[in-house]
């Protein structure tokens, strides 16, 4: 069975050749996904420092306010309950 010209055989060699260009593309991928998987990380890793510190913030500032203002923390409390409880109780 031969073609005009050449033979499309397919050797040993081939398959082992290209087994091995699979295999070292393999690796590549896999060393590629790992070096995104590590920035993905500390990406994360400084997005969640960064909202920590504004939390940080936010929660000294109203602890700030509640202490310049505590009759009026009170109150503000205290409405929101009431509105939680009314919106809670509807149906």
């Amino acid at each position: 069975m031969t073609k005009t010209g050449q033979d499309k055989k397919i050797t040993d060699q081939d398959v082992q050749n290209r087994k091995e260009e699979c295999k070292q593309e393999f690796i590549d991928k896999e060393s590629r996904l790992q070096e995104i998987a590590h920035k993905a990380g500390k990406d994360l890793n400084a997005f969640i420092a960064t909202k920590q510190e504004y939390l940080n913030q936010a929660k000294n500032n109203c602890e700030q306010l509640v202490k310049k203002h505590p009759v009026a923390s009170t109150g503000v409390a205290f409405a929101c309950g009431l509105l939680l409880g009314f919106l809670l109780k509807r149906k």
